[in-house]
């Protein structure tokens, strides 16, 4: 039985062999599932930009956006996370992380992995919300416990 600030959904694809989604309390969905072919669990958050933020980030200066788009990548390789999406027109930004299944494979791993995602996603809220006027939700805490009823 899952609780604290996380809701689960069952949401299968025919690549996975399981996948499901979580939600944090400001409804984050974090993808969660493992490829049939591979001995690995795929952990994935998408950020979408509104049309406004699109144009906002569209209107800076060249150099500006060179700089902003090199930021958020050498901070999100800092944190150890795959990305998508970090080019001109920025839309969504994906955020990755891929946990290879082996001996040291454990939950708290895996509960790490989906906080090492979620703190990504406030960094780089932290970074576009000053261009954006966008308030930062920095809630993570409590993460998913899970019970052995049921």
């Amino acid at each position: 039985m899952y609780k604290g600030s996380f809701s689960l959904r069952e949401n299968s694809q025919e690549e996975f062999e399981f996948s499901f989604v979580a939600k944090d309390k400001q409804e984050r969905p974090i993808n969660v599932g493992k490829p049939k072919e591979r001995d690995e669990i795929l952990l994935q958050l998408v950020l979408s930009l509104k049309a406004e933020e699109t144009k906002k980030l569209e209107k800076l200066e060249p150099e500006v956006q060179r700089k902003l788009l090199s930021e958020l990548r050498i901070s999100l390789a800092r944190h150890q996370v795959q990305y998508f999406g970090l080019e001109m027109p920025i839309t969504k930004i994906g955020i990755i992380n891929i946990m290879v299944l082996n001996d040291s494979f454990t939950r708290d791993v895996f509960l790490d992995r989906i906080d090492r995602v979620r703190y990504a996603l406030v960094l780089v809220l932290e970074i576009l919300s000053p261009i954006l006027d966008r308030k930062v939700e920095t809630e993570t805490t409590p993460r998913i416990r899970i019970d052995s009823e049921g």
